[in-house]
């Protein structure tokens, strides 16, 4: 089963736990991840002028598990679409 949504960065964090209804996270899941910013331009103002920000996941272990969406740069202000298959 596929989910699809986007978790929102707005600066001063690099990490966001995904949180999407229905969704229970397993270490197995395959998870696609693409930063992006309103209106799809890049850069736009005040969100990582002229700058490449990566997006990845890290499966936390911690207490039951979650899957959390990481950005090489702390600053970027922005949404990370991502896609969960479940397997």
């Amino acid at each position: 089963m596929m989910k699809i949504g986007s978790e929102a960065f707005t600066g001063g964090s690099d990490t966001v736990t995904i949180t999407h209804s229905g969704y229970t996270p397993v270490a197995t899941d395959r998870i696609i991840v693409t930063p992006r910013v309103a209106g799809n331009s890049w850069p736009a103002a005040g969100a990582h002028p002229g700058g490449n920000v990566k997006a990845f996941v890290v499966w936390d272990s911690s207490g039951s598990g979650s899957w959390k969406i990481k950005v090489t740069d702390s600053s970027f202000i922005g949404n990370v679409d991502y896609m969960i298959e479940q397997v």
